[in-house]
C-alpha cells in the first residue's frame, strides 16, 4: 500500500498565484481551497446564500467555514462586481455559468504548475489548510469547521 503524501505549498508561491488572479475563476477556486479549506464539490455548488459575510463564513451543509478578513473583502469585491442573479460563486471566465469538477481541477492545476507547484494538488491546499488550522487551535475546533472527524485529525 502506498502511503499518502501532502504536498504542502509555499505560502509565498501560493501569494504570488492569488495576486496574479484577482478575480477570474482560477482565484476564486485556489482562494476556496487554500484560505476556507473547500473540497472540489464544495466550491462548485458554493452559492453566494451560504457566504455569510456578517458572521465573515461560508455555510455548508454539514458545517461553518469561518473566513478571514482578507478572503470575506475578496469575495465581497467579487459578488459586487458580478450580475446579482448569478447564484454561484465560482463560475467560468468564459460565459459565467458553473464550472465541472473537472474544469475546476484543471484551473487550478494549470495556475498552480505556472508558478512551479508542480507536485501540489487541489486537495493538497484543502490539507494545507487544515495541517494550519492546526497549528493554531485544538482539535475538536478543527474538525468542527473542516468536516473531518477527529480520529481522521
Amino acid at each position: 500500500m502506498q502511503e499518502y503524501v501532502v504536498n504542502r505549498p509555499d505560502k509565498g508561491t501560493m501569494e504570488r498565484i492569488l495576486a496574479a488572479h484577482p478575480g477570474g475563476a482560477a482565484g476564486a477556486i485556489l482562494r476556496l481551497a487554500w484560505q476556507a479549506g473547500l473540497l472540489r464539490e464544495e466550491i462548485q455548488r458554493l452559492t453566494w446564500e451560504q457566504v455569510d459575510f456578517v458572521d465573515q463564513r461560508i455555510v455548508l451543509p454539514d458545517r461553518g467555514v469561518p473566513i478571514s478578513d482578507e478572503l470575506a473583502q475578496w469575495l465581497w469585491a467579487l459578488r459586487d462586481s458580478r450580475d446579482r442573479r448569478l447564484e454561484h460563486v465560482v463560475l467560468s471566465d468564459r460565459d459565467q455559468k458553473p464550472l465541472t469538477p473537472q474544469s475546476i481541477s484543471r484551473l487550478a492545476r494549470t495556475a498552480l504548475d505556472r508558478e512551479g507547484q508542480t507536485s501540489v494538488r487541489l486537495i493538497d491546499l484543502r490539507h494545507d489548510f487544515v495541517l494550519r488550522q492546526l497549528e493554531t487551535h485544538d482539535w475538536q475546533y478543527v474538525s468542527r469547521i473542516t468536516g473531518v472527524e477527529a480520529a481522521g485529525l
